[in-house]
């Protein structure tokens, strides 16, 4: 196995795996914030938004993030 390929695998399943699975708080926060709003489009965009980490679940796909860049501290 070559450096390369170990660098790959150790950074890049993480990154993989933080893109498909929400934390179980995360979710639970997500939806306790669609229930709460009552701004229309807030709620709209808080249910598109939940929509599309259950569409993501059901197909192992990843979740659509374009809210950053992520960040991982390794020790």
């Amino acid at each position: 196995m070559t450096l390369e390929s170990i660098v790959e695998t150790v950074a890049g399943d993480p990154y993989v795996r933080a893109l498909k699975l929400l934390p179980p708080d995360v979710k639970d926060a997500l939806v306790r914030a669609h229930a709460a709003e009552n701004g229309e489009l807030a709620r709209q965009t808080l249910g598109t938004i939940l929509r599309n980490v259950e569409v993501a679940e059901q197909t192992d796909n990843i979740i659509c993030q374009d809210t950053g860049t992520p960040c991982f501290f390794l020790e």
